[in-house]
């Protein structure tokens, strides 16, 4: 599991700088918007499937195993905070900085909303990181970890679309935006290692289910009020970006029961 891990990490940062680099030349087209929008409906399935299917019934396998009680409610519970958490940053921050982009200055709302993007994308980022550090078993790590790959193509695209689009992808700390959130989930991956390394048993199991129910969580979020709801607010290619939604929560189905 450890040689797994650090795998994890360089499939992840490699896959970052893959994306990044893709993203930018995308992010000029005119048909960046439709890409975008198929490819966000095709994550929607899988966060979804990874989230249903994936990291929910193992928290709960996971708690009935310790307590040998079904009737504890720490899986929706913690899955809750995860979803509330990430409900805050995107609703309520992102509802800040509107109100601040529509009384002063375009320019300042344009300068807060990569930062708001960047820290949803990054708690995100950390905690699904720290979830695949405290992992197990190798089955319910390579799930998880093509969840979080496909998790970064898309959130990485959003990031450099929304920098081209406030026009800050000229300025160079922005530029190394990319970077930066390449090395979020790493370090949570590495987070989740020391706390298996300090933590006795039951204390790592109990840390594991936690942050399994957080990522479930907030991939439930971001699957259902996230990318679905605002998808399929848009008329165009709604047929499509169903079949793409069913195809990615069919293939984590298959994944899931098989490997």
């Amino acid at each position: 599991m450890l040689i797994f891990k650090g795998i994890a990490i360089v499939a992840i940062l490699l896959a970052t700088y893959i994306a990044g680099a893709f993203s930018a030349k995308i992010a000029v087209l005119k048909s960046r918007d439709r890409i975008f929008s198929l490819g966000n409906a095709l994550a929607g399935g899988i966060f979804l499937g990874t989230g249903m299917l994936h990291m929910l019934p193992d928290a709960h396998d996971g708690i009935r195993i310790i307590t040998g009680s079904h009737s504890l409610p720490w899986v929706a519970l913690f899955a809750s905070c995860g979803f509330l958490l990430i409900l805050f940053i995107q609703r309520v921050l992102m509802y800040e900085e509107k109100a601040i982009d529509d009384s002063i200055k375009n320019k300042v709302g344009r300068k807060f909303s990569p930062h708001v993007l960047m820290i949803s994308l990054s708690v995100h980022s950390l905690i699904a990181g720290i979830a695949l550090g405290t992992e197990e078993t190798l089955r319910k790590a390579l799930v998880l970890l093509i969840a979080i790959l496909v998790y970064k193509l898309s959130a990485v695209f959003t990031l450099e679309v929304n920098l081209h689009r406030s026009g800050l992808h000229k300025i160079p700390k922005f530029k190394k935006a990319t970077s930066f959130f390449g090395f979020i989930t790493p370090l949570g991956i590495i987070a989740g290692l020391a706390l298996t390394a300090i933590l006795n048993v039951r204390e790592e199991q109990l840390v594991a289910i936690a942050f399994d129910s957080l990522t479930a969580g907030s991939f439930l979020y971001i699957a259902l009020s996230d990318i679905l709801e605002e998808e399929f607010m848009r008329p165009k290619d709604r047929l499509f970006k169903f079949a793409l939604v069913t195809f990615g929560f069919a293939t984590m189905a298959i994944i899931t029961l098989q490997v």
